[in-house]
């Protein structure tokens, strides 16, 4: 019998994930050795997707058009300078005006129902804590960039790592587990 519930291990295309994004030993021999030209491309076909998702959340597009940035004003990475940035205050300022995760996670509410989604927070160095919401392929993501790190540092299978920071509900010690554990 098939579980109806959101069960992270079903929540991602795995294979997929891994086809896009190399784990560590893959992404060494291949994408880390890329040209210049090679990356740039990558990086302007993921750019393009990453600011047609950006325009559709509302904490995006508000700031973006109080810059005066309007939808196919940034279509090249090269005008990425034209959008404004953003500091954990403006993340702060907008969990209290939009509780309990403001419009910058206002997807995530409508996901919750069907698929698994962690909620993190910061360790609260500049403040309160911030939450932050993420979904499998977010998390996936977390995990994976850390181990790159880690792989092309010199880590490798059998090593022994000692997560110096605690598993409390900051960030940094999930990503480490979370990297070693997984890749």
């Amino acid at each position: 019998m098939t579980s109806t519930l959101p069960l992270y291990g079903s929540a991602l295309d795995r294979a997929a994930f891994h086809a896009e994004f190399p784990a560590p030993d893959v992404f060494e021999r291949t994408h880390f050795r890329w040209s210049r030209d090679e990356l740039r491309a990558n990086q302007e076909r993921r750019f393009k997707r990453v600011i047609g998702k950006a325009w559709a959340n509302p904490f995006h597009a508000a700031r973006w058009r109080a810059a005066g940035v309007e939808p196919g004003d940034v279509v090249s990475l090269d005008d990425v300078r034209r959008l404004p940035s953003y500091t954990s205050d403006d993340v702060k300022a907008d969990q209290d005006a939009h509780p309990p995760f403001g419009l910058l996670q206002n997807h995530a509410l409508k996901e919750m129902a069907t698929t698994p989604i962690k909620v993190q927070t910061s360790g609260g160095t500049t403040g309160r804590p911030r939450a932050t919401l993420y979904g499998p392929r977010e998390w996936e993501m977390n995990a994976l960039l850390q181990a790159r790190g880690m792989y092309l540092a010199g880590a490798r299978p059998g090593d022994i790592c000692q997560i110096p920071s605690t598993n409390s509900l900051a960030n940094l010690a999930w990503c480490v587990y979370k990297a070693c554990h997984d890749y």
